[in-house]
C-alpha cells in the first residue's frame, strides 16, 4: 500500500514524512539537492515556567465592575487582556535541523523518477536513471533503534558523488568529530509576547543531532567549513552508501529539562552504528509491520495502484470514483500515528 509521484516535492507539505516515533524528517526526493527538515517532538521555544498570573483576581473583579456596574465594555475588553496567562500564548514547537546532500545531478536530464511511501513498511524510495545508471534512495526511521537511515545505491560501480552537511534556524554550532561525524548542538528561541514585552522565557531547550555517513568504495573527504553549511562530508566514486541521522534534546517532561541531549544522541548513534544496514531495516520492519497489519481494510478499486498520487487526487476533484484512496487514506492516518505517536523505547 502506497502513495507514489513522478516528481519530487515542490513544497514542504508534500514531502514523504517517516518517524521513529519521536523523531520526524520529511523526504522531497530532489535528484539534485536533497533538502530533508528534521524535528524531535519535544523541542520547544522557551522553558519550563508558571503560567499563573498573581493579578489575574483582581483584574477579573475590575472587569465585572466595569461590566455590570459602569457599563464601560469596551475597557472591560482591553482589562481582560491583562486576565489571561503570562506569557498569554502558549510555547511554539520548533525545527531541530536540516540535512543537505548534494548529488551534482542534473535534474533535466533524469529519467523515470519515482518518489515512494511503503506504508505497510514505513519506508520511502527514490529511483530515477541519469547517463545509463539506476539511482536509488532506500529511507527509514527506525523505532527500535532511534535513527533516520538512507541507503544510496547505482547499476554501475563508483557512480555516487555525495556532500552531506547539517544545518538549523536555530542558534546552534556545527562540530566534526574525530571519527569524521558531524554533530550540530544548539538552543531553541526565546519567546516573548507583544502584551508582556518585559516577560521573556529563557531558552532552556537544549538539543544535538548527529550525522554519520559510511561509504563502499570511492573516496571519503571531511571537509572543514565547506560553504553555508559549514562542516562537509564529501564521498565520491563510491558504489553504495549509507546515512544515519539521529536526534536529541534535554526534555524529561513539561517541568524537567535536565536531560543530557548529548550522551542521548550519542547513545542513540553508538548503538545502532553496531549493526549492519540490513540488520537494522529488519529490525524496523519486524517491529512496525505487525503493527501496521494489525487493521486491514478493502474497498475494491485496486487497478488506481497504477495511476500516481497526484492524478489521483485530481480525477477525485473532478468527482471521479477511487476506493482505493479511500482505504489508503484511512491506513495512512494509521501509518502517521504509528510514525509520530509511540510510547517511549
Amino acid at each position: 500500500m502506497s502513495w507514489w509521484y513522478h516528481q519530487p516535492a515542490k513544497k514542504y507539505w508534500e514531502g514523504l514524512p517517516i518517524a521513529t516515533g519521536r523523531f520526524a524528517v520529511m523526504i522531497g526526493g530532489s535528484i539534485n539537492q536533497e533538502v530533508i527538515p528534521f524535528n524531535d517532538e519535544t523541542l520547544w521555544s522557551g522553558g519550563p515556567y508558571n503560567p499563573n498570573n498573581p493579578q489575574g483576581p483582581q483584574v477579573l473583579e475590575d472587569i465585572r465592575k466595569k461590566i455590570l456596574v459602569e457599563k464601560d465594555y469596551a475597557a472591560a475588553s482591553k482589562s481582560s487582556l491583562k486576565l489571561g496567562s503570562i506569557p498569554l500564548r502558549v510555547q511554539h514547537y520548533q525545527p531541530m535541523g536540516i540535512l543537505h546532500l548534494g548529488f551534482n545531478h542534473n535534474e533535466a536530464k533524469a529519467q523515470n523518477y519515482q518518489r515512494k511511501l511503503s506504508m505497510d513498511s514505513a519506508t520511502v524510495t527514490i529511483t530515477y536513471r541519469l547517463n545509463g545508471v539506476n539511482y536509488k534512495r532506500e529511507i527509514f526511521a527506525s523505532y527500535p533503534d532511534q535513527v533516520v537511515m538512507m541507503r544510496i545505491t547505482a547499476s554501475k560501480p563508483k557512480s555516487i558523488n555525495l556532500k552531506a552537511s547539517l544545518s538549523s534556524l536555530q542558534q546552534s554550532a556545527v562540530t566534526q568529530l574525530s571519527n569524521g561525524d558531524i554533530v550540530m548542538n544548539g538552543t531553541t528561541t526565546e519567546l516573548t509576547e507583544e502584551e508582556y514585552a518585559k516577560k521573556v522565557l529563557p531558552a532552556a531547550m537544549k538539543w544535538q543531532s548527529r550525522l554519520k555517513v559510511n561509504a563502499e568504495g570511492g573516496k571519503t573527504s571531511y571537509v572543514k567549513n565547506a560553504g553555508k553549511t559549514g562542516d562537509e562530508i564529501q564521498i565520491s566514486n563510491a558504489n553504495t552508501v549509507v546515512i544515519m541521522l539521529a536526534g536529541a534534546t534535554n526534555w524529561v517532561n513539561y517541568n524537567d529539562v535536565s536531560a543530557n541531549e548529548k550522551e542521548r544522541c550519542n547513545n542513540y548513534i553508538v548503538k545502532a552504528a553496531k549493526f549492519k544496514y540490513s540488520e537494522l531495516k529488519n529490525r524496523h520492519l519486524k517491529d512496525y509491520m505487525p503493527l501496521f497489519a494489525s487493521c486491514k481494510i478493502d474497498l475494491g478499486g485496486h487497478e488506481k495502484a497504477k495511476m500516481n498520487t497526484t492524478d489521483r487526487i485530481l480525477a477525485l476533484r473532478k468527482g471521479a470514483h477511487d476506493p482505493l484512496y479511500i482505504s489508503q487514506y484511512f491506513q495512512y492516518g494509521r501509518y502517521l500515528m504509528l510514525a509520530g505517536a509511540r510510547e517511549k523505547p
